[in-house]
């Protein structure tokens, strides 16, 4: 009698375990000043899931992250040297769904000491900013 009961919960527990995972997907661009980037690493993550994909942008900006798992909690993240890191956090991927997130990326403000006087050797500290940045001809 042990035997017949046991068949069937196994039967059922393997059935269970073979249905597949929900998945969606979620793709898009980076953008600097409204022109994309290429270049940039990007970084999907879902810490509940422990789950981390990374991609990089192709020539025209894009990435894209398929078959990832239907959940809530996801954080999109966009980085490249010289850039201020682009975060999306929040992002619900839905069964059967792809959703399109465009990250801007911002200029980073730097400072660097010149050598004004070379006789002298007085530094002097100019700050250029990202708007000086964005007004230099290209």
């Amino acid at each position: 009698m042990a035997r017949s009961l046991l068949l069937p919960v196994l039967l059922a527990t393997i059935a269970t375990a073979a249905q597949p995972v929900p998945q969606g997907a979620i793709a898009g661009k980076v953008v600097l000043t409204g022109d994309v980037l290429p270049g940039v690493v990007v970084t999907l993550t879902n810490d509940r899931l422990r789950y981390t994909r990374t991609v990089v942008t192709g020539v025209d900006g894009r990435y894209s992250f398929d078959s990832v798992t239907a959940a809530a909690g996801y954080r999109l993240t966009a980085s490249l040297e010289g850039l201020s890191r682009a975060t999306k956090r929040g992002i619900e991927i839905h069964a059967d769904t792809a959703q399109e997130v465009t990250l801007a990326m911002k200029l980073v403000p730097c400072t660097h000491t010149f050598v004004e006087n070379e006789a002298r050797r007085e530094p002097a500290t100019y700050v250029i900013t990202a708007e000086m940045l964005g007004n230099l001809p290209y």
